[in-house]
């Protein structure tokens, strides 16, 4: 019996020397791209809400059509400055501003209720994190 080495130990062993010799190396993830970019001013709108008492994640601006987005429009109406309408078969809904002009959100409707509802409604309590109990099916 020999004290030397083997063939079959050096094949196996060499993957261990070498990477004793390698130089430490990090690897950054680069991610996939953005896509299309978008404007600081929405990424700041939507994104995270971590000093409220339950903080909010941020919003992946990719996943939702821009026309969704919150923003400054002309809008023509009767209501006065501090209403609310809802267009629930555009899915948005207008913070009366007056002066011709309302802020725009866009909005879910529900399936049947929602897309059934006309007329007016008041708002009949107010509350910074309100309970909300979704509608039976």
């Amino acid at each position: 019996m020999t004290t030397g080495i083997h063939r079959r130990s050096l094949i196996l062993g060499a993957p261990l020397l070498l990477a004793g010799c390698a130089s430490e190396r990090r690897v950054t993830s680069i991610g996939r791209p953005a896509g299309p970019r978008v404007d600081p001013y929405y990424q700041a709108m939507y994104g995270p809400v971590l000093d409220e008492p339950f903080p909010v994640a941020a919003v992946d601006l990719r996943r939702v059509d821009p026309k969704f987005w919150r923003q400054q429009v002309a809008y023509d109406s009767y209501e006065p400055a501090g209403t609310i309408v809802v267009d629930v078969q555009q899915r948005f809904a207008y913070y009366v501003l007056g002066n011709g002009e309302a802020i725009r959100y866009g909005v879910g409707v529900g399936r049947e209720e929602g897309l059934n509802f006309q007329g007016e409604a008041r708002i009949g309590r107010k509350a910074a994190w309100p309970r909300w109990t979704p509608t039976p099916t």
